[in-house]
């Protein structure tokens, strides 16, 4: 799989290049950006709770660390489409995707003293980076509408990491604890798309797509532990994340 997608980022650039001169005569590029959401898909551990407690039958308790991720997470998507040939089919997208990655609990605590609650809040930043190739299958004309899919290299950096807990007492000041024991870390992945677009108004346009993506893997780092968990507390390795994106999406064309 890295050989494979080392190849095609080779390929991308010989054709980019290739192309160059006979693309700038189409001029049929596009700039694109709008609403991109993500989820977490299968079971990786970044999707259980904070602490995740499970029975097992010799009567023993199993105890693994999560991101508490379980929701959709939500962020933005900015790219620039170059043509490769005379009649569109074939494109370079370059771009920029930034998703928020924002989840919370809270746990009511009683003790001796007096009963408070404790907040733990998981935070951070994916930006991504990416190309690849899209083609278009198909293209109705009559009503300006193109559906296209594509493969695309992505250059994945978690930023921003911040994992910390908040005691929060009713008649006296909270305190707060950091949790983080992870630092940045930068990935690359792939991601298979499924789009659309279609003509509001002049050159305006609107575009669409789904995507399953792979975030990590290449780079990943054992004693680092999950790629998206905040603590390595009981962490063995980094297994692949595998997601699935949603895109809604205003597109300019530059039509010569």
């Amino acid at each position: 799989m890295k050989k494979a997608i080392i190849s095609l980022a080779v390929v991308l650039i010989i054709l980019s290049g290739s192309y160059t001169a006979k693309s700038q005569y189409n001029m049929n590029y596009t700039l694109t950006g709008g609403l991109a959401i993500m989820n977490i898909i299968g079971n990786n551990p970044a999707k259980l709770p904070f602490v995740n407690e499970e029975w097992l039958s010799n009567g023993e308790y199993k105890y693994t660390y999560g991101g508490s991720f379980q929701e959709t997470q939500s962020g933005f998507d900015v790219n620039f489409r170059i043509p490769l040939d005379d009649a569109d089919k074939l494109r370079v997208p370059i771009g920029l995707e930034y998703i928020f990655f924002r989840s919370k609990e809270i746990e009511h605590v009683i003790s001796n003293e007096e009963s408070h609650d404790f907040l733990v809040e998981n935070r951070f930043d994916l930006i991504t980076v990416y190309s690849g190739m899209h083609y278009v299958m198909l293209k109705y004309p009559d009503y300006d509408i193109n559906v296209y899919t594509g493969l695309e290299v992505r250059g994945t950096y978690l930023a921003f990491n911040d994992f910390k807990g908040t005691e929060i007492f009713k008649d006296s000041p909270d305190k707060v604890y950091n949790l983080n024991d992870k630092s940045p870390a930068f990935r690359i992945g792939t991601c298979l798309k499924f789009g659309g677009e279609g003509r509001l108004y002049k050159n305006m346009h609107a575009n669409w797509f789904f995507a399953l993506t792979a975030l990590n893997l290449i780079g990943t780092n054992k004693s680092r532990g999950e790629f998206l968990t905040p603590q390595r507390r009981l962490e063995s390795g980094e297994s692949t994340v595998f997601t699935y994106q949603i895109g809604f999406q205003l597109q300019y064309k530059f039509v010569k």
